[in-house]
C-alpha cells in the first residue's frame, strides 16, 4: 500500500537505483553482466 500512496521512492531503492544508473558506478567497480547491480548501458536512465 505504502508503494502505491507514498510519492517517496522506497528507502531500498532509494539507495542502490540511483548507483545503477551511473556509467562511473560501474567503471570504478567493474561491474558486468550478471553481477547483481548490473544494468545495460542502453537501459540506463539519463536525465541530462
Amino acid at each position: 500500500m505504502r508503494a502505491a500512496t507514498d510519492h517517496h521512492a522506497n528507502s531500498v531503492v532509494r539507495g542502490y537505483a540511483s548507483l545503477m544508473n551511473l556509467d562511473a558506478f560501474h567503471k570504478a567497480l567493474g561491474t558486468r553482466p550478471g553481477d547483481a547491480m548490473w544494468r545495460e548501458p542502453a537501459d540506463r536512465v539519463r536525465i541530462w
